[in-house]
């Protein structure tokens, strides 16, 4: 029969090195998993959509809006920058939503710009639909790697 001469601390103490390094190996495996700039960009539409409805639109567009961000509207000429874009906003309406989903996307070779387009619907508090419409956003990436909208054109069907 053999003992081992290390002590139970010592054995516990590798043992819980060892369990470490397998997560942080786990961890790089995952961490080291990124979406393609398609992706990227198809998630921050969706992100823009959900805070939309959970935050409110202007929330929604003044967080993702790029610094020199520009909407365009019907029956309105240019909305530019965020300081317009936040005065253009009127009160929120209680139980209206705009809901949006991104149905296809590209990306530029560098990474860095890309637009959406996609559908939008806008709904009353029961549900109902009030408007709908076709969107596309142009978007680009900002210092830090986000995704920032640049141009949001919607136009109603």
């Amino acid at each position: 029969m053999s003992y081992s001469t290390k002590s139970p601390q010592k054995n516990h103490r590798i043992a819980w090195l060892m369990v470490f390094l397998i997560c942080l190996g786990f961890n790089s495996l995952c961490l080291g998993q990124t979406l393609s700039p398609m992706e990227s960009l198809l998630e921050a539409d969706r992100s823009f959509s959900k805070m939309g409805k959970e935050k409110g639109l202007k929330a929604a567009f003044f967080h993702f809006a790029d610094p020199e961000a520009i909407l365009l509207r019907d029956g309105s000429e240019p909305i530019r920058g965020l300081e317009a874009i936040g005065k253009s906003f009127g009160p929120e309406v209680p139980g209206f939503v705009l809901a949006w989903e991104p149905e296809f996307a590209r990306v530029a070779d560098s990474g860095e710009l890309g637009y959406t387009l996609g559908h939008f619907q806008a709904l009353d508090s029961e549900g109902s639909i009030l408007n709908k419409g076709s969107y596309t956003s142009v978007w680009r990436k900002n210092p830090k790697g986000e995704w920032k909208w640049l141009i949001d054109v919607g136009v109603n069907h």
